[in-house]
Order: structure tokens, then C-alpha cells, then sequence
């Protein structure tokens, strides 16, 4: 490279993984009545590489060029493929904003400019291309919401087996068989016989 030219390349990378830790923007608390089936997994990724190019075209003129491009994926996925349940007991199931979802996005950038000096005054011109794309596939609600009104106890009864309230399972499909079977059954009826015997008594 001649001399007083400068090229200089940065390359950039992140991961991260947060367990358990999804939100919406609500306050934090040390407590929770969201099952871990409830959660997901926070991740973030990034990619970044950055290049910068100087080069005195003159004595008093100078070229720079800079260029940049970063890609961000942001999976969010859920701890359990499930219908949410919700109620006062608590929360069961996969969150509505949670499960098979994606975001990603990336920035692309070009900067060019000259500065020409020239005893106590200088000007700058350039030029600056930025193009950014941002895309999500979200599947809100993918697995269904039951919500249970009524008391914590009233919860609990209709999400247990048995109990007053009925519990109720439909399909859309239903297999089932029949089938005919003959059987005879003979009783037979036998009296019952007694025998006396006489007893003496001595005087």
C-alpha cells in the first residue's frame, strides 16, 4: 500500500442467551405464578464488520472511505409447546408471544467524503448510503388460551380429575368398534334337604 494510505478492518460478534428471562416491559418481582412452561428463552446475535479507508489524495486533500455492515437475530423461544392456561392459580402453557418465532434485521452502510485545507479554512464534502431491513415471523397465540375464572379453589377443581364440575374432553375424530357376542348361562336349582333325629331325655 503506498505510503500515508490506511485501511483498517474490525470484525465484531455477540451471543447471548438469557434462560427464563422473557417480558413484555413489566416491573420485575421476586415472585411468580407462571410455571417454567410459561417462559422462554431470550437470544440475541449479531454479526459486524466494519472497514475504513484514508488516503491523502494531495498535500492538502484528503479521502475517506468507511463501509459497515451488522446482521441481528433474535430468536425468542418458549420453554414448552403448549395451550395456555390461565387463571389465579396461575400460568401454564406457552406464552402468546412466545414459540416457533423469529426477528432479524441488518444495516448496511457506505460513507465517503473529502476535506480540503488550505491555509486557515477548510471544507468537507461527501456522501453517505445507509440501508436498513428489518423482518419478524410471529405466531401470536399459536397453541390456543384457556382462561379460568372464579376462585383459586374453583380453578383448581375444574383442571382436576373428577369433582362437581364435569369434566369434558372432545376430538374432531372418533374411532370406535362394534361387536355382538352370544353367551348362555344355565342355573340349576337343587332343594335344600333337613334331617330330624329324635332325643331322649332320662328321668
Amino acid at each position: 500500500m503506498p505510503e500515508g494510505n490506511r485501511l483498517a478492518v474490525r470484525y465484531s460478534f455477540s451471543n447471548n442467551k438469557a434462560l427464563n428471562s422473557n417480558a413484555t416491559g413489566n416491573a420485575l418481582s421476586d415472585t411468580t405464578i407462571s410455571a417454567l412452561s410459561n417462559n422462554g428463552t431470550e437470544r440475541d446475535r449479531t454479526n459486524t464488520v466494519v472497514g475504513e479507508f484514508t488516503s491523502p489524495l494531495r498535500s492538502n486533500t484528503l479521502l475517506e472511505i468507511r463501509g459497515q455492515y451488522s446482521r441481528e437475530e433474535r430468536p425468542r423461544d418458549a420453554n414448552a409447546l403448549l395451550p395456555l392456561i390461565t387463571g389465579t392459580v396461575g400460568n401454564v402453557g406457552t406464552v402468546s408471544f412466545l414459540g416457533e418465532n423469529i426477528q432479524q434485521d441488518w444495516r448496511a452502510q457506505l460513507a465517503a467524503n473529502t476535506t480540503w485545507v488550505k491555509a486557515n479554512h477548510s471544507a468537507k464534502f461527501g456522501l453517505e448510503y445507509n440501508h436498513v431491513d428489518a423482518s419478524q415471523q410471529f405466531g401470536f397465540d399459536q397453541f390456543g388460551t384457556f382462561q379460568v375464572f372464579g376462585t383459586s379453589q374453583a380453578m383448581l377443581e375444574i383442571l382436576s380429575v373428577g369433582g362437581p364440575t364435569a369434566n369434558r374432553s372432545t376430538l374432531p375424530v372418533r374411532l370406535f368398534s362394534t361387536g355382538a357376542r352370544s353367551v348362555t348361562s344355565r342355573l340349576r336349582s337343587q332343594p335344600t334337604k333337613s334331617r330330624s333325629s329324635p332325643r331322649t331325655t332320662g328321668g
